[in-house]
Parts: C-alpha cells; structure tokens; sequence
C-alpha cells in the first residue's frame, strides 16, 4: 500500500516538472537569421524559425555597428532591431604562415530575433541606407486581424477569409461560386480536404490526463485492500 501511494506521488512530482519544461520549450521560439556578405553585397540570406531563447545582445568595444536588421510588424512597428558589424577576417593556427588570420572573401552572420506572430517584414540596412527588405509573411500568425492574408485561406483562417473569396483555396462546398474553383471560366474540381493534425498540445494534455486517471485508478483501489 504505501509502496503504491510512493510510487504515484513520485509519477505525478516528475509530472509537475516535466509539464513546465516541456511548456516552455514549446511556447519560445526564434527568428534565425543568416546574413550573407562578400564585402561588396549584403543580403539576408535564409529566415527559419527554430524553438530557443535569443541570446542577450552585447555591443562590443561600444560600437554601433555598420549594420542593422529590424523585423516590422503588419502595421509597419518595428519589433525587434539589432545593429552589428561583419568581420571578414578569421582566426587560424597561429603556425600559419598568414600569422594566424585569414581574409575571407565572404562570411555569415547569425543573427537571433524573439519571435512576434505578427512580424512580416525584415529590413537590412547598412551606413548608407536600406539594402534588402524581404518578406516573411509566410511565417506570420495573423489570423484574427480581419484581413485575409496571402498566407491564410478559409480552410486554417475563417475568422479573416471567406468561405467563396478569393484566397487561394478551392472549397467544395461554394465551388460554383468561389473564384478560387473557377479557371477560365470553369468550375474545377475541389482537392480533397484534410482533417487539420492534432495539436501536440493536446496529444501530450490528453496522455497526461490518462497516466493521472491510471495512477489515481490504482491508488484507489490498493486504498480498498
């Protein structure tokens, strides 16, 4: 009996930890950015989203930097804006006979933003003005702003896009009238619907509810012995 009531309040102790963690890692994530430079062209080479913290900024030696990278909002807020400088000089094993450095002809710089559900737009800018400006719409979560964004349909986001608009996304039940079913004049064949995956939120919750229902089952019934 008490070997029992050990063993479920310890499931349940590593349960409450385990829950946070898990929350957590889930819930932050980050804007990982790559900037490209051969010492002429700047760009933003790739955008990815990747689960972390971004690490705190620090401004070495007191300097500015030539550069900067800001992430707006839909409603043009800046949101998050770095400045930094792009070294192309790296450091080898000092038997080089460079004497240790090397001038590269390009390089990378990472650079990490906390992510916003409604940044769309990055802007890279150097001493001179704006270099790139690239669109990451795609990687938005805009539902709910009442405009139907180009990467939202009426199949993830009804609250913004009609179920007979315009939104890139047949919908068999309005395909004689939604112009996305209607090419040249005629009605084409809506593809078939998917059921949207199962939130793993609610996959981990609904095994946690079942492991608690389990142990809560035994305890009771060693209790009755």
């Amino acid at each position: 009996m008490k070997s029992t009531k050990k063993i479920y309040f310890t499931v349940i102790f590593l349960l409450l930890i385990i829950i946070p963690l898990f929350m957590a890692q889930a819930v932050n994530q980050i804007y990982f950015i790559v900037i490209q430079s051969d010492g002429t062209n700047s760009r933003i080479e790739s955008v990815q989203l990747k689960a972390g913290t971004p690490p705190a900024l620090v401004n070495e030696n007191g300097q500015e930097g030539k550069y900067s990278l800001s992430l707006f909002s839909s409603n043009g807020k800046e949101l998050e804006k770095q400045k930094f400088n792009i070294s192309y000089v790296m450091t080898i094993d000092s038997n080089n006979t460079t004497g240790g450095m090397e001038t590269l002809a390009q390089t990378s710089v990472p650079i990490m933003f906390q992510y916003h559900k409604n940044g769309v737009k990055l802007v890279l800018s150097d001493d001179k003005g704006i270099v790139e400006t690239k669109d990451i719409s795609y990687l938005a979560d805009l539902c709910g702003d009442e405009i139907c964004q180009p990467n939202e349909s009426s199949f993830d986001c009804s609250l913004d896009c009609s179920a007979d608009g315009e939104d890139d996304f047949c919908n068999e039940e309005f395909k004689k009238t939604d112009p996305d079913c209607i090419v040249a004049g005629v009605i084409q064949e809506a593809p078939t619907q998917h059921k949207a995956p199962v939130s793993k939120y609610l996959l981990f919750f609904g095994g946690l509810i079942i492991i608690v229902g389990i142990g809560t089952g035994i305890y009771w019934n060693e209790k009755k012995k």
